[in-house]
């Protein structure tokens, strides 16, 4: 009589250059590696996040995804090294549509996905947290869209989801638009 084996399922995780994906306890961690450009969000790290939703998918333990980034940035936006860098507006194009599409993937998730905002979430990095159902921010956090200073758009609907575009605007401030929200001061009793 033959003996039935359970497989065990086992996910082959790639080896990431930019950002790191472990699961603990039915909870992936994705970490945004690259400290030393604040995170930026360069073509091959957005290469690297747009796998993320497939290995969610695939590994039946995961329950949860949280999104992080380390050093002193969640995402500092889109790498402007690479941006300067492309003299084709219809690269340009494909670019910010590429990033738009690794974030509605990632939106579209089916566990619950919580960006943990560690610090500055500019443009893109903004636009990855506001992709996510939850977002936990450090009472340091500065949360912006520089591009509607520069007056491009942003490439998604972030815009229609900032913190200070609810009524009142919850407990960020910012002090003109296109610049950072921050968080307002707690009130306390002795000042």
């Amino acid at each position: 009589m033959e003996h039935e084996h359970e497989h065990e399922f086992v996910l082959e995780i790639p080896e990431f250059e930019h950002l790191s994906y472990e699961v603990e306890e039915g909870i992936a961690l994705v970490t945004l590696k690259r400290p030393e450009a604040l995170n930026a969000l360069s073509q091959s790290l957005l290469e690297e996040l747009a796998e993320i939703p497939e290995l969610v998918q695939q590994d039946p333990e995961v329950r949860a995804v949280i999104f992080t980034g380390e050093g002193k940035a969640f995402a500092a936006g889109a790498d402007l090294k690479e941006i300067a860098a492309i003299k084709d507006p219809f690269m340009g194009r494909e670019y910010a549509l590429f990033g738009q599409r690794v974030f509605a993937e990632i939106a579209a998730l089916p566990v619950p996905t919580i960006a943990a905002i560690n610090g500055y979430a500019l443009g893109g990095g903004l636009e990855l947290a506001l992709a996510c159902d939850l977002r936990v921010a450090a009472k340091t956090a500065k949360l912006g869209l520089p591009e509607w200073a520069s007056a491009s758009s942003p490439a998604s609907e972030a815009p229609n989801a900032c913190p200070a575009s609810s009524a009142g605007g919850g407990p960020w401030t910012s002090s003109s638009p296109g610049g950072t929200w921050t968080r307002r001061r707690p009130f306390s009793s002795g000042s």
